[in-house]
Parts: C-alpha cells; structure tokens; sequence
C-alpha cells in the first residue's frame, strides 16, 4: 500500500468493520488491520506456493481466513497464471506490456494454469456473512476490475475500497483508471486518494462510498 494506511483513516474517518483482501501475497497487512482493532479479515491469493506461505503468517490471527482462488468475472475458466522473479508480487493472469519497461527488472520466471472464481460464488460456497466487511483491498496485476466485476451485487455493502490502479498498459488489455472510476461510480464510490508511483504508469487509489 503507497498511500499511507493511517493517513486514510485519519483524513476519511474510516471505521473498518472487516476487510477483505484480494490478491493478499503474504499477508503484510495483516499486522496493519489487526492494529486498528478489525478482528475479521479474509485474505485471498491465487498462487497456491505464496497461499501456504500466507497461511502461516495469518495464523497469529484467530480470526483470519486464508482463501487460495484466481478472481475474474467469471467461475471455472482455465487461465494461465504467469510467475515473476521479485517473489511473485508481479504474478498475473494478464501477460506484461509496458510493466516491462516500467520494471525492466522483473520478468515471468514459470507459469501454471489455475480455474478461475468469481468472487460472490466464493464467499457464497464458504457462507461468509459480506454484511460483517466493509473494506475491500484489491491488488490484482492489472485484474482488479476482473474481481469487482465478479463481486456482483455484494460491493453494495462495502464503503471503502483500495486498490491499484493504471494510467498506462502496464499488462495486456488492463482497465485504466476512468474504467475503474466509471464501475465504481455505479456502486456509489468516489476515488479521493490517488498516488501514483513515479512515472511507473500505475499507482494505488482510495474509493469512498459517496
């Protein structure tokens, strides 16, 4: 997260009731929400080796949930999921375009092919109560409407919402930012935190419900 967690919550008055993390890597947030006092956290990673490693960094938490799906809009579509070098926190079903020059660093070190979930049919299967979460966090290379997408009428009861997001086609076929902004829209949000990072083409953005 670029844009500094207690800033947001300081400058937006957020009360997190519950958080839901999408495309969580290790967990390295964990220690921030469980610090502001929100017991019910549900983590979700798509790369089954960094969900193991994310089991065990949550465990200090009792009352945080280790979800491993590959979010989209859509249930049980085979993709192929692409594996980077700096610890897989580049990894991506979409494939890099301009990530490359932004991060020449970084490349696609393997790949495995993953069933795709939307998220509603997830939260559906475990009989998750989405009334108990009000944050959602979304950092996805380049998916994250993807994810929305497959939410479905469930980001109604969300009032804020963190996410990356993208002015350049960092990974093929991308949403840019004013897509984002127009979906979101339509839920009843207003991006009010932008930073972007450098010239990179992408940044982290902070959604409010209006």
């Amino acid at each position: 997260m670029i844009i500094p967690f207690d800033k947001i919550i300081r400058k937006h008055h957020v009360n997190i009731t519950g958080v839901l993390h999408c495309g969580a890597h290790e967990g390295q947030e964990a220690n921030d929400y469980h610090k502001l006092g929100v017991e019910k956290m549900i983590f979700v990673e798509a790369d089954p080796d960094t969900y193991e490693r994310l089991k065990r960094n949550i465990s200090l938490y009792p009352n945080a949930i280790a979800l491993n799906a590959c979010l989209s809009d859509k249930d049980g579509e085979e993709v192929e999921f692409k594996r980077t070098n700096n610890d897989g926190q580049s990894s991506s079903i979409l494939n890099l375009k301009t990530h490359k020059i932004a991060h020449p660093e970084v490349r696609v070190v393997d790949s495995i092919q993953l069933k795709t979930k939307r998220l509603d049919t997830l939260l559906d299967e475990l009989n998750i109560n989405v009334h108990e979460f009000n944050f959602i966090n979304l950092d996805l290379q380049c998916a994250e409407l993807l994810a929305l997408k497959g939410l479905g009428d469930y980001l109604r009861y969300f009032r804020y919402a963190y996410m990356e997001v993208n002015k350049e086609e960092l990974y093929e076929n991308c949403p840019h930012v004013n897509e984002i902004d127009l979906f979101m829209n339509g839920f009843g949000f207003k991006r009010v935190e932008t930073h972007w990072a450098g010239n990179t083409g992408w940044g982290d953005a902070f959604y409010l419900k209006k």
